[in-house]
């Protein structure tokens, strides 16, 4: 789950941009995601030595694409490859000041095509920049788990289920934490026939007051 909370938050910002604010064209998104399709053979690539045919292949067809967002960028990029080359050399392409009138012209988003064409190695990057513009650095790296605060968002008819990364174990936090409260807490490992014996000790737990972790379910 951790890998994909990047992935979340991205979404979550495209679709509130696009289908609430209006603000996001959902033929750029499909373009970062796929490239494009190619409908004809692109000019020489003016600047071989660092970029990718690919890569000029894509810009050619992003700037045939959306000439409104992007007018003569293929042109634009032929005529003077240097300050492009200089993003290129960058180790955070999303932080640099890009060509003008790109520069000034696009919004973040817009400019995460720009970064797919130059650099999509550090396109990752590009796109925490821009969750954390439009929403917050929270939105990047989410707080620790509060095991306190989820324990009284909880109640006797609303459990707390951990939904666990590989190699991670809550049991030593949760054995703490229920000895700072006094309470008994006993674990049962479900498996085969195991069923019958986890719900006596529910049953003993919600009678009794102790807690009952319930591991491999």
């Amino acid at each position: 789950f951790e890998k994909d909370k990047l992935l979340f938050s991205f979404s979550l910002c495209v679709a509130i941009r696009a289908h609430i604010k209006h603000s996001l064209d959902l033929g750029l998104f499909r373009f970062l995601l796929t490239g494009g399709l190619s409908t004809s053979e692109s000019p020489d690539n003016p600047a071989p030595d660092w970029l990718g045919d690919k890569s000029w292949a894509e810009m050619c067809r992003l700037t045939d694409a959306f000439p409104a967002v992007y007018p003569d960028l293929a042109k634009s990029f032929t005529a003077d490859p240097a300050p492009w080359k200089a993003i290129y050399d960058s180790t955070d392409p999303a932080s640099c000041s890009w060509p003008e009138p790109w520069h000034s012209s696009l919004d973040t988003f817009q400019k995460l095509l720009l970064v797919r064409l130059i650099r999509p190695d550090k396109l990752v990057g590009a796109v925490q920049h821009f969750v954390q513009e439009a929403m917050g650095r929270k939105f990047i790296e989410p707080p620790p788990f509060d095991l306190d605060r989820c324990y009284q968002d909880s109640s006797p008819l609303t459990p707390l289920i951990f939904v666990l990364s590989p190699g991670s174990d809550p049991m030593s936090g949760l054995l703490k934490y229920a000895d700072t409260y006094r309470i008994q807490v006993d674990a049962i490992s479900l498996g085969q026939g195991q069923g019958p014996v986890a719900q006596k000790w529910i049953d003993e737990g919600a009678a009794e007051g102790f807690w009952v972790v319930l591991q491999n379910c």
